[in-house]
């Protein structure tokens, strides 16, 4: 996990809205689909996250814990009082500007390409797409299942696996995809 890159992208999902706040759950759902694509393609993700799978879809811990201001391990040293949560409305606003020198080029790439992409749609757009997606699937049963607990960590290796969203994003060829997986499982 990287703390800061984490609050950083947090920060550069809520700068792009006009009034820097964004809806919480449609900001997971943007730092899961650019984890998603730049592990796909560079063989790490950006934040460094671990993902959950809930009922209203797939989640970063740490980026959730940081904006709901719970305590994580890595925090010291860190400056998150840029995000201010609003629970009422489950939104946060970012009164910073981010340090874009945590980012790598393919990072700010990636972030950006998946807002040109997916920015338009609402939280429950996204919520929704997330369902379709293999790393959610694998968990549905369990999820649906009310005698069960309501998250499930997510295994990565999910994210490797082909989904055409109608994007075009997430279908790439099967070599590349494994020189990327393996790439993730060298370093990780």
């Amino acid at each position: 996990m990287n703390t800061g890159k984490i609050i950083n992208t947090l920060g550069f999902y809520a700068l792009m809205q006009d009034d820097k706040t964004i809806n919480c759950m449609k900001a997971y759902k943007l730092i899961w689909l650019a984890d998603r694509y730049h592990l796909r393609k560079y063989g790490r993700t950006i934040t460094g996250d671990s993902y959950f799978a809930m009922q209203k879809g797939v989640v970063p811990s740490a980026a959730k814990s940081i904006v709901e201001g719970l305590p994580l391990k890595d925090m010291e040293g860190y400056d998150y009082s840029a995000i201010q949560e609003n629970k009422d409305n489950f939104t946060y606003t970012f009164k910073k500007d981010i340090d874009k020198d945590c980012f790598s080029q393919s990072d700010i790439e990636v972030l950006q390409l998946i807002w040109n992409t997916y920015g338009n749609m609402t939280q429950w757009q996204l919520s929704n797409l997330s369902h379709q997606f293999p790393e959610w699937k694998a968990y549905k049963q369990k999820i649906d299942d009310v005698n069960s607990k309501n998250s499930f960590n997510i295994n990565l290796d999910l994210f490797f696996e082909n989904y055409d969203d109608g994007s075009g994003l997430f279908v790439d060829e099967k070599e590349n995809l494994d020189l990327a997986k393996e790439m993730f499982h060298l370093y990780k």
